[in-house]
């Protein structure tokens, strides 16, 4: 129910994490009893006070490790979406499956256990953390990033534009036309 913290494999607040970009981050904030460490390692087994709710985050970082630890300030700001999405429960996007790259079930679950779930993810992985994925790492990963910019972007500023262009451009030919007309007209008076 409720991941194990690991205390000291947590980073130190602060610390930059070398993992790339954190758009490639699979992260999670939920709630939970606080975890008494002290208590818990006297008693040789998890101990937590369910009087105390803290919220959490767990970080997942493909092709490495999973941190869980209490949610900083810090944690907050850096992950502000994440953090918005879950305080209002608009639930999670994870971008786009797997399924359009038609992987095998075998390469999908090498993926999943690299932390890596989805394309966009897949995309921008790091050298460093193909070693994780396995054999053929590097032509998922090539898979990915074409399939990613052989899709077009929709800029929806940039398509208002054109249609407000579009819009203009017949007005203004209306308009130079009514004009050709009234030549037209006062040509033929005189």
């Amino acid at each position: 129910m409720f991941p194990q913290i690991i205390e000291d494999r947590m980073p130190i607040s602060g610390q930059v994490m070398r993992h790339g970009s954190d758009d490639a981050l699979r992260v999670r904030f939920f709630t939970g009893p606080k975890f008494l460490g002290e208590l818990s390692r006297i008693e040789g087994r998890d101990m937590y006070d369910h009087d105390k709710i803290l919220e959490y985050v767990e970080i997942k970082i493909p092709g490495g490790d999973t941190i869980v630890r209490v949610a900083t300030p810090e944690d907050i700001r850096r992950f502000a979406e994440k953090y918005r999405q879950w305080k209002l429960n608009e639930g999670d996007e994870v971008g786009t499956p797997f399924e359009v790259l038609n992987f095998t079930m075998t390469q999908k679950d090498m993926l999943t256990r690299a932390n890596i779930h989805s394309v966009e993810q897949l995309a921008c992985i790091g050298d460093n953390a193909l070693s994780a994925i396995g054999l053929g790492a590097i032509n998922m990963r090539t898979r990915a990033q074409r399939y990613l910019q052989a899709q077009p972007v929709v800029n929806e500023e940039v398509e208002d534009l054109k249609a407000q262009n579009a819009a203009l451009t017949e007005k203004l030919s209306e308009l130079a036309d009514v004009v050709k007309t009234l030549l037209k007209k006062k040509g033929d008076k005189e």
